[in-house]
């Protein structure tokens, strides 16, 4: 999980002004990656959801909710790493 997310981060990172290795632009794209991910966090946290309802499986959707959570804590890292 954090391999794809990692990829779209750091993969064809080129301004619209052909400035490539730009630290900003690696924040900012960080950034709002990290931000996508919260949904899916908050989908997988709670007990009586859509995608509870529909699998059936309460306790590996908890353990997915830790995994996506740290993954987007490491990613934010990343962000505030490259703001600072």
């Amino acid at each position: 999980y954090i391999t794809p997310l990692f990829t779209w981060s750091f993969v064809n990172c080129t301004t619209s002004s052909r400035k490539k290795l730009d630290i900003s632009f690696w924040a900012n794209r960080t950034g709002t990656i990290a931000t996508s991910q919260f949904p899916l966090v908050t989908a997988l946290g709670t007990k009586n959801s859509i995608i509870t309802r529909t699998s059936g499986l309460a306790l590996s959707l908890n353990c997915l909710h830790r995994m996506s959570s740290r993954v987007a804590f490491v990613i934010l890292w990343v962000h505030a790493g490259a703001r600072v």
